[in-house]
C-alpha cells in the first residue's frame, strides 16, 4: 500500500481550506450579482467603462472578480492593444482600477477556485507581485494577454 508523507500540519491544512472557501463564496457571489437587474433595468456592468489612451482599441471586456486579501471585487476586465485594466464597480468596499502594462507582465497561468472551478488566472508581474481574477472563458483572455506580451518582445 502506498502513503504519502505530505509534511502539512492542521495549521496549514486548515488555513488553506478557509482560503478556498473564501474564495469560493466570492466566485458565488460575483456569480450572482452579476446576472441580476439591478433598480431600473440598469446592470451594474454595463455601466464599467475605460477611459481610453491615445491610438488604444478595447480588444474583449469579460465580467471579473479581482482578489484582493479576503475579497473577491466586482468588477470588469478590459483587455486593450496597449494593456491589461481591472476597473471595479461602484458595489464594492474595494474600489480600484489596476492598469498593468503588457512589458510589466512575465507570465499568465490558470489556477482553480476551491481547486474545483476553472476560472481563475493569475498574472505574474516583473516587480513580484501576482494578481488573481476569477473570469469566464480565461482561455481568451489568456491567449490575448500572451499575444499582446510577445507583440511588445
Amino acid at each position: 500500500m502506498f502513503t504519502a508523507n505530505l509534511n502539512l500540519n492542521n495549521t496549514a491544512i486548515i488555513s488553506l481550506i478557509n482560503k478556498q472557501i473564501v474564495y469560493s463564496i466570492a466566485f458565488l457571489f460575483f456569480i450572482f450579482k452579476n446576472r441580476c437587474i439591478l433598480p431600473n433595468n440598469l446592470n451594474i456592468m454595463f455601466t464599467i467603462t475605460l477611459e481610453l489612451q491615445d491610438n488604444e482599441e478595447i480588444l474583449l471586456t469579460r465580467p471579473a472578480n479581482h482578489f484582493l486579501g479576503i475579497e473577491g471585487v466586482g468588477g470588469k476586465i478590459f483587455i486593450t492593444n496597449k494593456r491589461f485594466v481591472f476597473k471595479s464597480h461602484e458595489l464594492n468596499i474595494q474600489k480600484h482600477q489596476l492598469d498593468i502594462d503588457y512589458a510589466d507582465i512575465i507570465k499568465v497561468t490558470y489556477f482553480n477556485s476551491l481547486l474545483l472551478f476553472p476560472n481563475g488566472l493569475k498574472l505574474m508581474l516583473k516587480n513580484g507581485k501576482e494578481e488573481k481574477f476569477a473570469v469566464w472563458k480565461r482561455h481568451l483572455v489568456k491567449g490575448l494577454i500572451s499575444k499582446n506580451i510577445r507583440k511588445g518582445k
